[in-house]
């Protein structure tokens, strides 16, 4: 037909956008190339000219990719110095005899690769390393470290490769156990197996520790692999060390609040009085023998012959009369040592005492031979005894 357009043009038409289409995704692909290119030779820094530090210090480069000072004596390492230089992200200084580091306060920003290994660093200054955040590589292998500062890699979030073997550590900061660290060496230490640093090993894989780190204390644990310490054991332990240490104390107060409430009481009491009260002595009379305990039991026979009765009942020695003289006689001489007056009054007493025992004595005898038939007392009273008064 004259107004419709032929099979061929259609055909044409249609493959025009087609190859707009390719042309523009192969440009794209040629600018990527190239972003790429220009990248890894932007990435790529020129490490293989060794320097000379002192050489260096003297004319300081304004910007560098990397320095390399491996073998060159540095002694005293100037930190400040290095973070002048523009654009610096590797730093070579391996085997330079570095003991300190000085002027931590401004680092290279952009640091991303350093490397201190082999060196005689003891001590590292506090801040040092504590803001890089662009640093992946750190070596401080085959030193004399015995510690490192509290911030150390604080800021170093997409830090990789930590080296730290061949030294004299006990602990690490907290910086150090980051999640994106792929290779953390730690042989060859002093570490102490404590629960912060078990704990901090346990939040990372355990590729990423080399094997032949091992603690040295405690005692108990040494020799033992990091790995394989008992961490529910030693994060106990600084729980039972806190109550062994409190303890001791608290008993030391206690006995010493023992002491002053004691002495406090002693002295409110004040010191006591003794009072001596003396007693006139007085002669004590042996009281007179109930029936049962006083009367003397009769013998199996009757008492034979004519002898006087007072002969063969046997008396108890106390019930005697000239007996008595034995049991209270001395007592009263000591109260008559006074004079002759004190002397007639006790004598004369001591009669009538005797003689009022006496009679007594007979009354109960004459009674209980009562009971025997056929036997006759003689019921006369004894004469009583006068007082007699002596000159």
């Amino acid at each position: 037909m004259p107004g419709s357009p032929r099979q061929g043009d259609v055909g044409t038409a249609a493959a025009l956008p087609c190859a707009a289409g390719r042309g523009a995704a192969l440009w794209a692909r040629l600018l990527l190339a190239a972003g790429l290119a220009l990248g890894a030779e932007e990435d790529a820094c020129d490490c293989s000219a060794a320097l000379d530090y002192e050489a260096f210090r003297a004319a300081p480069a304004p910007a560098a990719c990397c320095l390399n000072f491996t073998g060159s004596a540095v002694g005293l390492l100037a930190w400040d110095t290095l973070g002048q230089v523009r654009g610096l992200r590797e730093l070579h200084l391996a085997h330079c005899g570095i003991a300190a580091v000085s002027g931590t306060a401004a680092g290279p920003p952009g640091l991303e690769v350093l490397r201190l290994g082999h060196n005689r660093l003891q001590t590292l200054p506090d801040g040092f390393l504590a803001d890089a955040p662009r640093l992946r590589v750190l070596d401080l292998e085959d030193n004399r470290l015995q510690a490192l500062p509290g911030s150390f890699l604080r800021a170093s979030a997409g830090i990789q490769e930590v080296s730290l073997g061949f030294n004299a550590l006990t602990a690490l900061p907290a910086g150090i156990f980051q999640p994106s660290l792929l290779r953390l060496g730690l042989a060859n230490n002093s570490w102490h197996c404590s629960c912060a640093l078990l704990s901090g090993l346990r939040r990372l894989p355990r590729a990423v520790s080399d094997g032949a780190s091992r603690c040295h204390t405690p005692e108990r644990y040494r020799g033992v692999e990091l790995w394989e310490a008992p961490a529910h054991e030693l994060c106990q332990a600084p729980d039972l060390t806190a109550l062994a240490v409190c303890l001791p104390l608290l008993g030391a107060s206690l006995a010493v609040a023992w002491c002053i409430c004691r002495r406090r009481r002693k002295a409110a009491q004040g010191p006591r009085e003794c009072h001596v009260t003396t007693v006139a002595w007085a002669p004590k009379l042996p009281a007179t023998p109930t029936r049962s305990q006083g009367l003397p039991k009769p013998s199996a026979t009757l008492p034979e012959g004519d002898g006087d009765l007072y002969e063969e009942v046997e008396m108890p020695p106390a019930l005697v009369p000239g007996s008595t003289s034995s049991l209270w006689m001395e007592p009263v001489a000591e109260e008559t040592a006074g004079g002759p007056e004190a002397e007639r009054l006790s004598m004369s007493e001591v009669l009538r005492d005797s003689a009022a025992r006496e009679k007594l004595y007979r009354s109960q005898t004459a009674e209980y031979y009562s009971l025997v038939p056929g036997l006759e007392l003689d019921d006369s009273d004894p004469p009583e005894y006068e007082s007699v008064e002596l000159g």
